[in-house]
């Protein structure tokens, strides 16, 4: 009559890992669209998810070597994928694109010439266990390059949006907003924050930090 506890932080499959985030990155070419058709495995850590409405319909994996964006066709998706859950990737059939630079991973090729998100879930993407999330990198803005797009990173100095009296988006009109994060010596990355954001109508905060 007694009855295993089922595991709360859930259970590694144990599959065989045969590639990085950054190998898989580096496949991606000048082509519209890359289609993956080797059997290939990547491993990573949920570090973004869209539990605060600035993601749509998507996670952000990253492993020890990268990360990477990935479309997944289920809203809500952090209640499977929150921050922190391992998840293993089965790439064949998958493909590579971009937006605006930006290296994504999708399931198909929509009919408009963007990428879709993945939709035969289960054949692809494998809940694993829930891991710490990676710790960020600590970086100047000067020190930033493309390798860090898609990880966590901790910007070390003093730094001020350009911007006061603003808030993240426009969450009235539900529409994105770039601001302008700058340094003491003047170097600066953009802040892009989406209008459907929880946090959109908040005021950016003030002065320097």
């Amino acid at each position: 009559e007694d009855f295993d506890q089922p595991p709360t932080g859930g259970s590694d499959p144990k599959l065989n890992v045969t590639t990085t985030i950054k190998e898989l990155k580096a496949m991606r070419t000048a082509a519209a669209f890359d289609e993956i058709t080797d059997d290939l495995i990547i491993k990573g850590v949920v570090v973004a998810d869209d539990a605060s409405g600035n993601w749509f319909r998507a996670f952000v994996l990253q492993d020890s070597t990268a990360g990477i964006e990935i479309l997944i066709d289920q809203a809500d998706s952090y209640v499977n994928f929150p921050r922190g859950r391992e998840v293993y990737v089965k790439l064949k059939g998958l493909y590579l694109s971009d937006y605006n630079e930006l290296i994504q991973l999708g399931g198909f090729i929509e009919r408009d010439g963007s990428l879709g998100p993945v939709v035969k879930l289960t054949d692809h993407l494998v809940k694993s266990v829930d891991r710490p999330v990676p710790a960020p990198k600590v970086k100047k803005i000067s020190e930033l390059t493309k390798d860090d797009v898609s990880t966590l990173v901790t910007i070390e100095g003093k730094v001020n949006f350009v911007d006061q009296n603003v808030t993240f988006a426009d969450a009235i009109n539900q529409t994105a907003t770039n601001l302008d994060l700058a340094d003491c010596d003047g170097n600066t990355v953009i802040v892009r924050t989406s209008g459907f954001a929880d946090f959109a109508g908040e005021t950016v905060p003030s002065g320097g930090g």
